[in-house]
């Protein structure tokens, strides 16, 4: 059982309390209608499944209903971080600095 922190609320609940809401950091094409029918496909049925350290999207279902970032492991779940979704670009390019 994933004990999970929600930013929003700042506590600590169990991962009943939350609903997966698949990865994240997906970028939708910007001018979709000229985007290929196979591409189009890709964006919207093909996902990385990483061996390791994997971005997520969780929502508090249970309680605010807001969604939110999780970092966390595929190998043994761990998790590293929890954070708003505003706050996930500005954490990705402090790692890259």
């Amino acid at each position: 059982m994933l004990k999970i922190f929600c930013p929003y609320c700042m506590s600590y609940l169990e991962e009943e309390d939350y609903s997966y809401a698949g990865e994240a950091l997906i970028a939708r094409p910007s001018i979709p209608e000229e985007v290929s029918d196979e591409d189009w496909g890709d964006y919207l049925f093909m996902r990385k499944n990483p061996k390791g350290k994997h971005i997520e999207q969780w929502q508090h279902s249970s309680g605010c209903r807001k969604f939110f970032v999780v970092e966390r492991s595929t190998i043994d779940n761990t998790i590293y971080s929890s954070h708003k979704m505003c706050e996930t670009q500005n954490r990705l390019n402090n790692e890259k600095s």
